[in-house]
């Protein structure tokens, strides 16, 4: 079943989707943050999908994107940091939900926004979808420029090597997916890298799709 729902995260009322089984619970739960400039529903199918395998789903929108309230142009990393921690919070209080089993999948920003996060969420699994990273300035605008200027962005290491993100997930000790693309056209593969060696879990696993870009998808 899914459910439309709103919650409020600082001035801005975010918006997305429970998907909730039909079986009695508690529930093993997901929820998802999606990437720059993109939308919640992207999850929405997985979240349908997933729902039907005894799973509680939940995907949103950050804000000024979607449905949900702001204006994107304007968004810092810490707002989307407070987004994703609002969305956090209110899918947590959210009936039937095993607390024991909570995860979270991040795709490419989002990726990196859900491991800045990490030590403010309890969860046990974290899924990475061609997670970015970045040097943590928290009053950094949010930008979906050009592949040609996420090449030059990452292509100096500076950028982001040092990055919070790092620490965080070497401190996490929940299970670990990664997974890339082999096309990648926006992620250097020494970013996704440096994810997978900075890992300390001993559930670790990465899979990289072939012929895959960074939506992780095949088609052409």
């Amino acid at each position: 079943m899914e459910k439309r729902v709103e919650f409020k995260s600082g001035r801005n009322i975010l918006r997305g989707s429970l998907f909730v089984p039909k079986n009695k619970g508690p529930f093993p739960a997901l929820t998802f943050f999606h990437g720059s400039g993109g939308k919640g529903e992207k999850y929405f199918e997985a979240g349908k999908y997933l729902s039907k395998k005894g799973i509680l789903c939940f995907a949103f929108n950050f804000s000024g994107c979607g449905k949900s309230d702001g204006d994107y142009l304007l968004q810092t990393h810490q707002d989307a940091f407070r987004d994703a921690k609002s969305a956090y919070d209110f899918f947590i209080k959210q009936e039937n939900i095993d607390r024991n089993r909570i995860g979270v999948v991040g795709g490419s920003f989002g990726g990196y926004v859900a491991s800045m996060i990490l030590p403010e969420i309890d969860i046990s699994s974290l899924v990475l979808l061609s997670p970015s990273a970045h040097d943590d300035s928290y009053d950094a605008k949010i930008e979906m420029g050009s592949i040609e200027k996420e090449i030059e962005y990452f292509k100096n290491e500076y950028n982001w090597i040092n990055s919070e993100v790092f620490k965080n997930i070497a401190k996490f000790v929940g299970s670990l997916l990664v997974i890339s693309a082999e096309n990648d056209e926006n992620i250097p593969e020494n970013v996704i890298d440096k994810y997978i060696q900075s890992a300390k879990t001993k559930d670790l696993e990465s899979n990289v799709l072939k012929d895959a870009d960074h939506r992780l998808s095949t088609e052409r």
